[in-house]
């Protein structure tokens, strides 16, 4: 069939979001090692933070401006069973997670350590973990900074590139990073500070909380989810199933509903607009 229906905007206009507690409860915040790094980086970390959306890739590094920049890789790959659990920890650097029809999660964690001397860039590399558990349900990934990093000494990023099994639950936890979660089949739960969050094909519901002046971009999320965001300008299209969002200073655009599709959406301070029957 082929033909244009009328295609209609829906403004909402601004209201205080009245968010269950579950929204708020169900992510609970890993970020106890932020304080330590933004010491770490000291002034530096003012320039990751843009003065609005959409800062370039590179700005991330300019924790590493001025220092003598040393980087080594690590890989690991990990069995698991059906429907195993993915756990991300990153509080600086990009985290990027795929899918594949492979019972393994391959990890591959680059680690970007900048020194006052080659000397010491290459000894905050070496010296920077990357802490792996696993289990066959549960695998657990994280870095683990060395003792030497110091204001404008020592700095270091981890940017990750996680492939997991299309039926696995994925957790991240994101800061200062740009984060990326393509195909994943499981549930998915988000919890993200100052970096821009794409979400692509997820099957199963998503759970997420996202601060920041960035943008948060939603395609094909299936079964809908709960989302809280704050200050960030967010668009979702390709959406099936119940979507909660509760959005605080930023701007919310939904497009393209599915069938199942069911929108419970509030803003304070902000805009949300639902746009239907475009075609």
């Amino acid at each position: 069939m082929c033909g244009c229906l009328f295609a209609g905007v829906l403004l909402l206009s601004t209201g205080i979001a009245e968010a269950s507690p579950g929204v708020v409860s169900r992510i609970e915040s890993l970020f106890e090692g932020i304080g330590r790094n933004l010491s770490i980086f000291g002034s530096k970390s003012e320039e990751l933070l843009p003065s609005r959306i959409g800062a370039p890739p590179a700005q991330r590094r300019n924790g590493l401006s001025g220092l003598v920049e040393h980087t080594r890789e690590v890989r690991e790959s990990c069995p698991v069973a059906r429907g195993a659990t993915v756990s991300v920890t990153n509080h600086f650097g990009t985290t990027r997670i795929d899918v594949w029809d492979i019972q393994v999660v391959r990890i591959v964690a680059t680690i970007s350590a900048g020194g006052e001397t080659a000397e010491i860039a290459a000894d905050a590399a070496r010296l920077t973990d990357v802490a792996i558990a696993h289990s066959d349900l549960h695998v657990d990934i994280g870095a683990v900074l060395p003792d030497i990093l110091s204001p404008g000494r020592a700095a270091v990023i981890v940017d990750y590139h996680i492939t997991a099994p299309a039926d696995a639950n994925v957790t991240v936890t994101s800061a200062f990073g740009e984060l990326s979660i393509h195909g994943v089949g499981g549930t998915l739960v988000v919890d993200s500070r100052y970096g821009p969050v794409t979400l692509d094909g997820i099957a199963g519901r998503a759970t997420v909380r996202a601060a920041g002046p960035f943008d948060v971009t939603v395609r094909d999320l299936r079964q809908g989810g709960a989302f809280e965001l704050s200050d960030a300008t967010a668009a979702f299209s390709g959406i099936d199933g119940p979507l909660q969002i509760r959005s605080y200073l930023g701007t919310v655009e939904v497009r393209d509903l599915g069938p199942n599709a069911q929108i419970d959406a509030a803003a304070e301070s902000g805009d949300i607009r639902l746009i239907v029957g475009e075609n």
